[in-house]
């Protein structure tokens, strides 16, 4: 049995959302997500989606007309639930926070699922390959103004290109949940950023005192 479709917006403020289609769509999505996860990428129809969140088909497609918007949206939805933290500028910390927020966010949750078939599917609809060039652009913007603002205060070289660098970053985990399936540790994600800064970084350790005393 479905819902009635709700009421349209009334407000003429700019900006506002009646709560009750606010609902909606959060359930709607959610319901997408749940599907998407469960049975994969091809169940997400408006017929699947109306029958796991009991909206009707004409509310869905009045939000998304088509499936890739109503896929699109839910991919979003997804990526969008877990805000990033604060810089503390301490370089080491922050981008072992960085690492460890990717991995929770999209490399050892269900939402791993999501971002594998996006990949795979935005390589054939246009409309997918925007959404993970925004979602893309989205999460690295938090890293880079790590890496920027290291750079700037003397941490890291001068002439490093911080895009390059967040590649040499990621590109490790990535590889790990992807292709070996290994697990992406916690001594793992800082054996990345400690070679990491070792190579870029402008603070060299002293060298070790020779054993014996001087001759």
């Amino acid at each position: 049995m479905t819902t009635p479709d709700p009421a349209p917006l009334t407000s003429s403020e700019a900006g506002y959302v009646n709560p009750r289609v606010g609902r909606t769509r959060a359930a709607a999505l959610a319901a997408a997500r749940d599907v998407l996860v469960t049975e994969g990428w091809d169940a997400v129809t408006h017929v699947r989606v109306s029958e796991r969140s009991g909206l009707s088909r004409p509310t869905l497609y009045r939000h998304w007309p088509d499936r890739s918007a109503l896929l699109a949206a839910a991919v979003m939805n997804e990526a969008a639930a877990t805000p990033h933290t604060r810089s503390t500028g301490h370089l080491r910390a922050d981008l072992l926070t960085e690492l460890r927020g990717l991995r929770s966010r999209f490399l050892e949750q269900s939402s791993f699922r999501v971002l594998a078939a996006l990949v795979d599917r935005a390589e054939w609809d246009e409309e997918l390959l925007a959404v993970k060039v925004g979602l893309t652009n989205e999460h690295n913007s938090a890293p880079l103004q790590v890496l920027h603002d290291a750079v700037q205060g003397g941490e890291l070289r001068a002439d490093l290109d911080v895009r390059v660098a967040l590649s040499q970053l990621i590109g490790p985990l990535v590889f790990r949940r992807f292709l070996s399936n290994e697990d992406l540790t916690d001594g793992f994600l800082e054996s990345i950023v400690d070679s990491f800064i070792a190579e870029y970084g402008t603070r060299r350790r002293p060298p070790k005192a020779r054993q014996g005393g001087a001759r």
